[in-house]
């Protein structure tokens, strides 16, 4: 068929959540014979033992300016000629977008930039809080745009999405994503510790290493890409409002968040005021009491639980993916 180029990167203080929804996209476009490439900035091994793990192709280009930057990519679609080219990130802006030269290729913007301009063919944005009058003005004639829970990119497992929620609490997970943020996970296990639960913590990629601290009520887990087998097995999680908020909608796991960061406190507000969540505000106001309250509350309510669950599997289902690379081969099939 072709392929799709896709540039984003992933850090402690970017995280994973784009390389792992782009990884998502890529892994549906398999069921279309489309193949991947990935371009990544600096020589991140992290990102690279992941992207060979789901057997795709990575190129790295050096960690420059954003002009010197676009020469490297663009001589690289000179001499891949890919059927589209995706970019995610938030550096990735308007005047970046017109600056590259994708030889006739769509190019598609996954995520959103500030002021909602765009170059793109095609904008995949998976918040639940988006909306076409966001990007009035702002995008190209004959623009496509895919917007909310529809579409989030979600690993092929989880279309088997069948989960049934219990009526006892036994396990609770705490997962705070991929970046910096995560080993606070152990912050809020210290918060919570003495409660009648069994814990699993699970460590980003980028945190330090910890040795013998799981034991008692308590699962420490460090390098995992996938938590869909982790999340079965799950009651409540507490987790930020990012990437992984659609992963326990799908599958019916209730969750409360924090906000680690400005981009997450929008989707925050929105899945609690729909009844997916409770919101408990900034990461940096976590506070003992609240927590512990919350937690004793929902682990002890199973109604309450079980209305979290259903709303949030009413939201997403786990087909974002495969509709989004459904598109990008038509509107690719379409250039060539």
């Amino acid at each position: 068929m072709f392929t799709v180029l896709f540039r984003v990167d992933s850090s402690p203080q970017v995280g994973l959540g784009h390389l792992m929804r782009c990884l998502a996209l890529a892994d549906a476009l398999k069921n279309y014979k489309v193949k991947s490439l990935f371009v990544i900035a600096g020589d991140e091994l992290t990102s690279k033992a992941i992207i060979l793990k789901r057997k795709h192709s990575v190129i790295f280009i050096s960690s420059l300016c954003t002009n010197e930057e676009l020469v490297f990519l663009n001589r690289i679609i000179e001499n891949e000629s890919p059927g589209a080219v995706v970019l995610d990130g938030y550096n990735f802006n308007y005047d970046y977008q017109k600056k590259l030269n994708t030889k006739g290729a769509p190019l598609v913007c996954l995520g959103w930039s500030s002021d909602y301009r765009t170059a793109a063919d095609l904008v995949v944005n998976q918040n639940i809080w988006a909306s076409p009058g966001l990007y009035a003005g702002q995008i190209q004639p004959g623009a496509t745009l895919l917007l909310g829970t529809k579409y989030a990119l979600l690993p092929q497992d989880y279309h088997q999405r069948t989960k049934e929620v219990r009526t006892s609490c036994e396990h609770i997970l705490i997962t705070l994503g991929g970046g910096k943020y995560s080993q606070l996970g152990l912050v809020i296990y210290g918060m919570l510790q003495d409660l009648p639960y069994r814990f699993t913590v699970v460590l980003g990629p980028y945190s330090e290493k910890i040795a013998g601290r799981s034991g008692g009520n308590l699962e420490i887990l460090s390098g995992i890409d996938n938590l869909y087998s982790l999340l079965r097995e799950t009651d409540l999680a507490v987790t930020a409002s990012g990437s992984t908020a659609w992963e326990l909608c799908c599958l019916g796991v209730p969750f409360i968040t924090y906000i680690l960061s400005d981009n997450q406190k929008q989707n925050a507000i929105a899945l609690s005021e729909y009844g997916a969540s409770i919101n408990m505000g900034w990461i940096n106001q976590l506070e003992q009491g609240s927590l512990r309250e919350t937690i004793t509350f929902l682990a002890s309510n199973y109604e309450k639980r079980a209305s979290m669950a259903q709303r949030g599997q009413s939201l997403v289902d786990g087909l974002g993916a495969d509709r989004v690379a459904k598109v990008i081969v038509d509107i690719s099939l379409k250039k060539i």
